[in-house]
């Protein structure tokens, strides 16, 4: 004990003991220090996270606002704000869409018609929306899946055995345009199943604008081109406002959301077409419709039995117009 005594009572080791506890009171500081430090940028980070989120839902109210109280509802989403607002109710109600904690129907929507009606990335939308690309996908494909789900109540294919009503209720059309036979353009091969207009003759509605037709061929061919241009008004309406299936630059998405997005233009266009029809772009179809050069090949060059069964079904079809037109 003497011993032990008189070795802690050395000035060196009294020395030795001071530093060691100097060194672990250093130690424990910076500890202390670090620990604090940590603490304190958590705060900060937590808090520039919540003013992030803060000034990203704000900017999203902002913009949503400003969509669904102006013009520009038209040229982002492709309808009005009333179209708009009906088309969520409906997605809810029957297409099974929902919103999540943090993004509403509305924006999933709105999102998603942008895309479908400028067809840009998903990489472009980030900028705008304050989401992330992955965040923007996810909602693009859950609202692509609600828009599909309405196919039964918005894309009904006809089954061939009525006579359609725009035909049936037209005495320029009906009894003439009828049957199981397809009037198709002049692109195609003369067919009894695929009627096209007389070779030669005139074709284009506005070159009937003001010269009547003249004879059983141009009388067929005005009937014709009427009934045509209907189909293709509809197709031409859907590319301008949906033009995601009328680009020609390589696709953003693999093939089964590419059919998916088809499906759900033409829905899209057929619910607009009762609500929000937009006579402008209408307007425009019609008049690129008007000029387009026809091609002036119906193969008729071809004598074969279904090209004569063709000839004879159109020439019995036109003299029936043009007797009924006559009198």
């Amino acid at each position: 004990m003497a011993d032990k005594k008189k070795l802690l009572d050395n000035p060196y080791i009294k020395l030795q003991r001071l530093h060691h506890l100097a060194a672990i009171q250093v130690i424990m500081l910076v500890i202390s220090w670090i620990a604090r430090r940590k603490k304190e940028h958590k705060h900060v980070n937590n808090q520039i996270a919540r003013e992030l989120r803060l000034h990203g839902d704000q900017a999203r109210d902002e913009l949503m606002s400003h969509l669904l109280s102006s013009d520009l509802c038209h040229n982002m989403i492709r309808m009005s704000p009333r179209a708009f607002l009906g088309l969520c109710e409906i997605l809810v109600r029957d297409g099974g869409l929902r919103p999540t904690l943090q993004v509403s129907i509305e924006e999933q929507v709105a999102r998603t018609l942008y895309l479908l009606g400028h067809n840009v990335s998903h990489r472009e939308l980030p900028f705008f929306f304050r989401r992330s690309c992955e965040t923007i996908s996810c909602h693009f494909h859950n609202v692509l899946q609600a828009i599909v789900e309405l196919e039964e109540k918005y894309l009904v294919q006809p089954d061939g055995s009525e006579i359609p009503s725009e035909i049936f209720s037209s005495s320029r059309f009906y009894p003439y345009f009828k049957e199981n036979i397809t009037f198709v353009d002049a692109g195609f091969m003369l067919r009894s199943g695929l009627i096209t207009p007389y070779r030669g003759e005139r074709y284009h509605l506005k070159e009937y604008s003001r010269n009547p037709p003249r004879n059983p061929h141009e009388l067929f061919n005005l009937r014709h081109a009427s009934l045509r241009n209907s189909i293709e008004r509809a197709f031409g309406v859907v590319k301008k406002r949906f033009p995601i299936i009328g680009s020609s630059t390589e696709p953003h998405y693999g093939l089964e959301t590419q059919k998916e997005i088809i499906f759900a233009c033409c829905i899209l266009h057929n619910y607009l077409m009762g609500v929000d029809p937009d006579d402008i772009l209408i307007a425009q179809v019609d008049n690129e419709l008007s000029d387009e050069v026809q091609d002036e090949h119906d193969g008729t060059g071809e004598n074969s039995e279904e090209t004569i069964a063709g000839e004879i079904i159109r020439d019995a079809i036109a003299v029936e117009m043009w007797t009924n037109y006559v009198e």
